[in-house]
């Protein structure tokens, strides 16, 4: 943070120059003296960026000029709203407006977000700041917001004003400067900037003008001569620009005399503006008010004067309507500077509070501009801003964009792309989608957008106004939420099956049964699909309806289909999947115990037009199906479907060539199943009139439809999970039961169900045990979670292990803030398969995965070569307890799709699929899409990199709760290293050791920067951090003690320095005897987060923490397995038996072994002497304990070649 000596408390010099030299004198004392600096904040309105500083000799902007002058100039700055209100919501709030829902003028942002919503004026008054708010600001009915200031006024709403009429604007030129609204503003702005106060000063000014109607003082319109500006040629319009791009105000043949007279208003009222920032800069001036004043200015959004052809107003995502002015003078800071780098509005939130001292805000998703005022040629780790518009004639669907340092790129609703090179062409007069040559580019921006829309998802408004401040004293902490009120209800089902492969995908089903279930029974089901408008979507949506119908007797399935954001799916597509589905589970009826006859399928939004699909439309239909068998439902229970793809209904942009062959709206003639639709009166997707169409088409063909209309509830009414906030939790009980009882009582009328609906007192109950649960912890005290795994390192190297020539300071520091574990396991002694068994908790052989994932693998019939996924990872897990997830690093459980971390349970992955080069990998960034990389930046190394994004995972969830899983590549082979970590060791002579050091000490450094960044946020106390490696170490390494090495089952192989930190729970520098396992950290994360373990996931591994604690004594586990190939080991107390290749060879999979030996490690820790012959009964019960458990594992799903050796 930069220090500013920038506050004015008094008009007298004399004082400030005497503090003036204290502050010199006794520097020291610098932090106790410096008080908050004061802003000034000013916002005008539809005003582009083309002033006299950016280059514009026809602008007649010297004050602003001047300002430039003094601080810098940002080149590439956008509004993330070419709309007034939500541009405004946006920049105030520091969110972007699919976060805030405000994307129209007419709604206001009281109501939307509630007033007890901290803006930016606010926040600061919040911080003890005098804020004055004067002229348009945020964007409320008739402008009027007294809530966020201490005082506020708009001149431009007054009763009696004649502005609020365009036709009167010209009546305006004889009433001089001070009358009008903006000259008032200004005047009123002075007068507080020289006021004395105690506090220091947030004033905010928002100018009018350039807006229409363009009204200005006569002296302006004579001194601007309207023959200098050239007029864009109308009716010319750019080639390349799709049809949905253009801004509504379209009008290609204004007459040029209508086309002068517009840019002659809008530069004058701009000159009339540029004076008004004059006033408050000369006030600056007389009051010596720079040292300790910050001033921003910039527009609300641009505005389009009749380029390209005919473009007028702003509602585009073209230069003229996103690129705004940002001028910024921060007091030190760099002075008539500039920068390319590409910023947006919602970076002046952290911006301000960053240069004031001001803690940040939470949820504020801009990034602070305060690094260009140290050095303006500094550039952004991710120079890249978003920008989105309504599009109201497309189902009021959004277009994006995003802009770089060079490039422009904008997708709209019905698939149209812009691509601009701004270098080259910086007034876009040519679009590029779709050329070759920039296929690449464009696909790297097309993923920006992609991950920029899944982190930024449009926010569903309230359908009722806001509570008042009392009310909202029930708002909850999010972890203390019962869990039926989260995404999935808390649920996991009873079985997971895959049905399909396709698009590089697995799809599953996930199957829940109800009590007392048998395999030959024969009871009706109820199959359902996921909603989110064909892109995305999680089976776990109806995972609540799923678990009630199960209480009441059916045998309930959530099915899983390709979307656009997964599997890269059309609607068609998604349609064959759905009818894959309901064909799969009718065909294995047997296998689910239910009747064929008595399949009810049902979905939300998008999920429901698949299920109306299945009964509906006769095309669609995977050719890998088996055709004989009926997609035809018994009944349909459609929750808000997507069931008219006209464009009267919903995805008409997207279908629109499968139209009307793929709306079910188009096609109901014929038979089709009894059907039940849920649907609220203000619903978007299936408006009221269209659904009513819909029933009565039914009924005309004689078929039974129920519309249940729910008043004044909008899309998704009838979810668990569409809010955490108590009272918002009262209403969608409300809707879920009431839908839910109509759902019973339509299959008790279809002879599904008997009796009477139970939902009540199944929610109740749920509610009842999901309290008692999260009654233990609340939110903020749900620890972060970092696992820290190496890669090959040796046993000994660590200081902490004793190590003469490792240099690990921060690694050791683990040990000495913590407990260091001194007899713990992996479950596996190479890569793949440990990573597999730390990530479920489960010994992978279990469910096949016992060998390294390699490409040219030997894989039996129906297998796949990477983490079953059926198996539920930590990643699930702890993200069902609402923390983020992040996986950095090695992978290495599956290079396809349905394998990825994003497809396991993590939020974010940044790593390779696979082993890869430490100078040159193959990187995937799911921020960036599902594309790896090859990165060849000269100094690029893997070891610093993930760190680097270790840490900025940490800094970006510092206000959630997160489980980071930071898997790094060192110490792996090929040993290589840069310089700078090499010539730490000039005393080690052996190049191999001396390499494998330098990469240890590029870790552990890694590791420390990871402990900073948790003390920087100050996250440290509530943090555990856990550090182990995957297996045993290789060439270089030194595993003493110990046997053996990576590969074998020799305790080199698979023992492991294990570390775990959490000051204030767990006692310093404890060491912690006990057999443990890394199967253990999943188990104990989710207590520690305040889970509750369920017995049906079967986990091998144990909650370690009371052991840790010493709240309980002894080993946490009884006895450990291994099986890898032929190799095999079981440990029981002190002792082990094993059968493994000889200790000194390489990583041979499947190979000869040795004899059977056994060993006392409590007294041979490094297993030199085989107790076999003296303890023939001991070395018997060992075997048969291995052999029971070897007994229930399946064959392993992929070999290696015979005798191939890995890779060390």
């Amino acid at each position: 943070m930069m220090t500013f000596r920038i506050y004015r408390s008094s008009p007298l010099r004399l004082p400030l120059f005497f503090i003036g030299v204290l502050l010199l004198v006794f520097a020291h004392h610098a932090a106790l003296l410096a008080k908050p600096p004061n802003v000034l904040f000013i916002a005008v309105d539809d005003m582009n960026w083309r002033l006299g500083c950016y280059g514009n000799e026809l602008a007649v902007t010297p004050h602003l000029d001047r300002l430039a002058a003094r601080g810098v100039r940002f080149e590439r700055a956008y509004c993330n709203f070419p709309v007034c209100g939500a541009s405004r919501t946006s920049f105030l709030s520091g969110r972007y407006p699919t976060t805030t829902g405000v994307l129209r003028n007419g709604e206001d942002p009281r109501q939307v977000l509630g007033e007890d919503y901290s803006f930016l004026p606010e926040y600061f008054r919040e911080h003890g700041y005098f804020t004055v708010g004067l002229g348009k600001l945020l964007h409320t009915p008739e402008h009027l917001d007294t809530i966020t200031w201490d005082f506020y006024r708009d001149p431009q709403w007054q009763p009696e004003d004649v502005f609020k009429s365009a036709e009167n604007a010209k009546e305006t030129r004889a009433w001089p400067p001070e009358q009008h609204p903006d000259g008032i503003s200004a005047r009123l702005a002075v007068k507080y900037l020289e006021e004395e106060r105690d506090k220091p000063l947030f004033l905010a000014v928002g100018f009018h003008r350039p807006h229409a109607p363009r009204a200005a003082p006569g002296k302006y319109w004579d001194q601007i001569d309207p023959e200098k500006f050239p007029l864009p040629e109308a009716g010319k319009i750019t080639p390349g620009i799709p049809e949905i791009a253009y801004p509504p105000k379209f009008e290609p043949n204004y007459p040029e005399e209508k086309i002068r007279s517009t840019l002659h208003a809008y530069h004058v009222t701009s000159t009339f503006i540029d004076d008004q920032v004059g006033l408050l800069l000369d006030a600056l001036d007389r009051n010596n008010l720079w040292e300790n004043t910050i001033v921003v200015l910039f527009s609300d959004h641009g505005v389009h004067l009749g380029e390209h052809g005919g473009f007028w107003n702003k509602t585009s995502l073209m230069e003229e309507a996103i690129k705004v002015p940002l001028l910024m003078y921060l007091p030190g800071g760099a002075a008539g500077e500039a920068t390319r780098e590409s910023v947006g509005l919602i970076d002046l939130f952290p911006t301000l509070t960053e240069a004031c001292g001001l803690p940040p805000q939470e949820g504020v998703e801009g990034e602070s501009l305060v690094p260009f005022f140290k050095d303006p040629a500094s550039e952004r780790e991710k120079s890249e801003v978003f920008s989105m518009v309504l599009r109201k004639e497309h189902n009021d669907t959004l277009g994006y964009s995003v802009r770089t340092r060079r490039w422009g790129y904008a997708e709209w609703p019905d698939g149209s792309r812009q691509l601009y090179d701004h270098l080259k062409d910086p007034g876009e007069m040519m679009n590029l989608s779709g050329q070759k040559e920039y296929a690449k580019i464009e696909t790297r921006l097309a993923n920006k957008l992609e991950h920029h829309r899944k982190r930024t998802p449009l926010r569903e408004v309230p359908e009722e106004k806001t509570p008042d401040s009392s009310e909202l004293t029930l708002q909850d902490d999010p972890a203390s939420v019962p869990e039926i009120f989260r995404k999935g209800g808390g649920f996991e089902p009873d079985q997971v099956d895959l049905f399909k492969q396709a698009g590089g995908l697995a799809l599953k089903l996930d199957v829940f049964y109800p009590q007392g279930w048998k395999q030959d029974d024969s009871r009706p089901a109820a199959l359902f699909f996921f909603g989110g408008g064909w892109r995305n979507g999680d089976t776990r949506q109806f995972y609540p309806q799923s678990e009630y119908l199960t209480t009441r007797g059916m045998v309930a399935i959530c099915a899983q289909y390709r979307t656009a954001s997964s599997g890269g799916a059309t609607p068609t597509e998604c349609v064959e999947d759905a009818k894959s589905a309901v064909r799969y589970v009718r065909k294995h009826a047997a296998k689910y115990g239910i009747d064929p006859n008595k399949l009810a399928v049902g979905g939300g939004s998008a999920g429901g037009h698949v299920a109306a699909a299945t009964a509906t439309l006769d095309k669609y239909n995977s050719p890998d199906d088996d055709l004989s068998v009926s997609p035809v439902p018994n009944a349909l229970l459609l929750y808000n479907p997507a069931c008219d793809n006209s464009p009267e209904g919903y995805g008409y942009d997207r279908v629109k060539d499968e139209f009307p062959s793929i709306s079910p709206m188009e096609n109901l003639e014929g038979k089709v199943p009894p059907t039940i639709i849920f649907l609220g009166d203000r619903d978007g997707v299936f408006p009221v009139d269209r659904a009513k169409l819909y029933q009565q088409r039914m009924q005309e063909n004689g078929n039974r439809c129920e519309l249940l209309i729910y008043p004044d509830q909008v899309h998704g009414f009838f979810r668990l999970d569409r809010s955490k906030q108590g009272l918002d939790r009262e209403k969608n009980k409300k809707y879920f039961l009431e839908t839910t009882e109509a759902l019973d009582r339509f299959l008790v009328s279809l002879g599904y169900l008997s009796g009477e609906p139970t939902a009540r007192a199944w929610l109740a109950a749920q509610e009842l045990k999901g309290q008692k649960q999260s009654s233990h912890f609340k939110r903020s005290d749900q620890p972060n979670i970092i696992v820290i795994f190496a890669d090959d390192l040796g046993y000994e190297d660590l200081g902490v292990q004793g190590s003469p020539d490792a240099k690990t300071p921060f690694i050791d520091s683990l040990a000495t803030n913590g407990v260091r574990c001194t007899s713990a396991y992996v479950t596996a002694p190479v890569c793949s398969p440990s990573r597999a068994g730390l990530l479920t908790g489960r010994y992978q052989n279990r469910f096949g995965f016992e060998f390294l994932v390699n490409d040219d693998s030997i894989v039996l019939p129906g297998k796949q070569v990477g983490l079953d996924p059926g198996e539920t990872t930590i990643a699930y897990q702890m993200n069902r307890l609402g923390y983020a997830t992040g996986c950095v690093g090695k992978w290495h459980l599956g290079k396809e799709e349905p394998f990825f971390p994003t497809e396991r349970g993590f939020d974010e992955f940044y790593g390779t699929l696979g082993q890869s080069g430490h100078y040159e990998p193959v990187l995937y960034d799911s921020r960036q899409g599902r594309k790896g990389k090859k990165i060849r930046t000269e100094g690029y190394y893997t070891t610093d990199d993930f760190s680097r994004r270790a840490v900025e995972f940490i800094h970006d969830h510092r206000q959630e709760p997160f489980f980071l899983y930071l898997a790094h590549f060192a110490v792996h082979t090929p040993h290589v290293a840069p310089e700078h970590y090499l010539s730490r060791f000039p005393n080690v002579s052996d190049p191999e050791r001396k390499t494998y050091l330098a990469m240890l000490s590029a870790m552990d450094d890694g590791v420390g920067k990871v402990l900073a960044a948790l003390q920087e946020t100050g996250l440290e106390e509530n943090t555990m951090v856990i550090f182990l490696s995957d297996n045993g170490g290789t060439k270089g390494s030194s595993n003493k003690p110990l046997e053996g090495r990576k590969g074998n089952t020799w305790e080199g192989g698979i023992r492991t320095p294990f570390l775990v930190q959490w000051k204030g729970k767990l006692q310093p520098g404890t060491e912690f005897d006990g057999m443990i396992s890394s199967l253990d950290i999943l188990p104990t994360s989710i207590a520690a987060a305040g889970g509750k373990i369920d017995p049906n996931w079967e986990l091998d591994g144990v909650n370690i923490l009371p052991y840790l604690t010493g709240e309980r004594q002894g080993d946490p586990h009884e006895v450990l397995f291994w099986r890898f190939g032929t190799q095999w080991a079981v440990r029981s107390q002190d002792w082990k038996l094993l059968q493994a290749r000889e200790a000194s060879g390489g990583t041979i999979q499947i190979a000869n072994t040795g004899p059977v030996r056994l060993f006392n490690l409590d007294e041979d820790i490094g297993e030199e002497n085989d107790l076999t012959a003296k303890n023939p009964e001991k070395a018997e019960e060992l075997r048969r304990l291995w052999e029971a458990w070897a007994a229930e594992l399946p064959e392993p799903s992929w070999q290696p070649k015979p005798l191939e050796v890995g890779t060390d």
